[in-house]
């Protein structure tokens, strides 16, 4: 079962308990259900798929890292040893490789704000109502932190301070930690166990497809153990 599977059960049970219908159970409308379901699709799955191919492109067009990561993994836990408790603690190198993709490729281009009152910003009026769309990926390529591919960087920002692929203050995306440890592990194995081909030509940096997260427009791979 899926946690949306999960979710349904619970919801189903607990309106039995209750004794109201399943929409009459508290954040459990059509609308609040739905409004999630859209957020597993869009900042779980797509963000998630997004992440997943990037590291697939970059590791086979980095091979000098993909190789570092190889022998950090194979040092640490062996070539097929268990990496649990290991990646956080052991794999430093690894996890700096998954936190700068999240700053080179950021998989969620924009994220739209509402104006809740009449503002400004560097001169321009924003009325109340405004939908605003700020651009992670211009933003992260403005700090510098996009510009190039570089894992071992000595200006890190491994906190997102300077980019934003996270958003910011009380807006900052609760799925930022899940998303690093996902890279990590994913990276993790497949540097450990596998090797990386490129069926079709490589994407240049700004040829990309919009899904609605970023996908590079050429992404066909063969991964093979």
């Amino acid at each position: 079962r899926c946690l949306l599977e999960h979710w349904c059960v619970a919801i189903l049970a607990a309106a039995k308990e209750r004794g109201c219908k399943p929409t009459e159970v508290h954040g459990c409308t059509d609308d609040d259900v739905s409004r999630c379901v859209l957020d597993f699709l869009f900042a779980a799955q797509d963000a998630t798929n997004s992440g997943l191919v990037y590291t697939l492109d970059l590791m086979q067009a980095h091979p000098d890292v993909f190789e570092k990561c190889h022998d950090e993994v194979t040092k640490h836990c062996g070539a097929h040893g268990s990496l649990a408790d290991k990646v956080r603690n052991s794999l430093p190198y690894i996890c700096k490789v998954a936190n700068q993709m999240l700053h080179y490729k950021p998989p969620v281009p924009m994220v739209p704000h509402l104006a809740l009152k009449d503002n400004y910003l560097e001169g321009h009026f924003i009325p109340k109502g405004t939908v605003v769309i700020p651009s992670i990926t211009y933003m992260s390529r403005s700090s510098g932190h996009a510009l190039e591919f570089l894992p071992d960087r000595p200006d890190q920002d491994t906190q997102f301070v300077k980019t934003v692929t996270f958003g910011a203050g009380q807006h900052k995306c609760p799925g930022r930690r899940y998303a690093e440890s996902l890279l990590t592990v994913f990276l993790s194995v497949l540097s450990q166990e596998y090797s990386v081909e490129r069926v079709s030509p490589r994407s240049g940096p700004d040829d990309f497809v919009f899904y609605p997260t970023l996908f590079p427009r050429d992404c066909s791979f063969v991964v093979k153990a």
